[in-house]
């Protein structure tokens, strides 16, 4: 097939680029903090990875000594001022999994809207890239999600705060959305890999 002349393809290839560009650099940027934290031996600056849920037990003193009042799931975020390597370990290798995750996702994109600039769209690899992108929307945020809330389960148990319970937070929204939109990859790339093989058959009869 004859290349395809496209500007919105191209524009969209060249925002995959600069997507791209800022992943990657943002990966390198917490490679290097997580190395200097644990180095240095203070906690990551800043870090997706111990988050929990805030219970206030006792909040009557909050307004006016009203003892029906009371405040619940708030977001917080576990900050250990002197961590161990494994707690400091776990947030920086959890953001950085996550970014490169998405770095490897949009190369994959880049990848298959290149071939279609190109002329080929129904190419197996796109298939097969459509896949990974696919597996990956559904199992790391599966995976680093259990595995924060291990984490965290781990080391709430050793913290006691007056009138305040601490807890994992369950599985959001957003995590729900990412699974529904890998199950949809799922379906996208066997419709495509059907297309390939309908159309190497017709180019084989031909």
């Amino acid at each position: 097939m004859k290349p395809i002349e496209s500007s919105k393809l191209k524009t969209i290839s060249g925002v995959l680029y600069i997507g791209l560009g800022v992943s990657l650099c943002t990966t390198v940027v917490w490679i290097v903090l997580l190395l200097i934290s644990l180095i240095k031996g203070t906690p990551v600056p800043s870090s997706e990875g111990l988050l929990v849920n805030v219970f206030m037990t006792n909040s009557n003193h909050f307004v006016n000594q009203m003892k029906d009042i009371y405040v619940s799931n708030i977001n917080g975020q576990l900050v250990f001022f002197k961590p161990s390597i494994w707690i400091n370990l776990f947030p920086g290798l959890y953001t950085i999994i996550e970014w490169g995750s998405i770095s490897y996702v949009i190369y994959l994109m880049l990848k298959i809207i290149n071939s279609i600039i190109k002329g080929n769209p129904f190419d197996k690899l796109n298939a097969n890239r459509l896949r990974i992108i696919a597996i990956l929307f559904i199992t790391v945020p599966v995976i680093l999600q259990i595995a924060s809330n291990i984490v965290v389960s781990n080391l709430i148990t050793s913290i006691n705060i007056e009138n305040v319970k601490l807890s994992a937070q369950p599985f959001t929204g957003e995590l729900y959305i990412s699974v529904f939109v890998g199950i949809l990859l799922i379906a996208l790339s066997e419709t495509l890999r059907i297309g390939t093989w309908i159309k190497e058959e017709n180019e084989f009869t031909i």
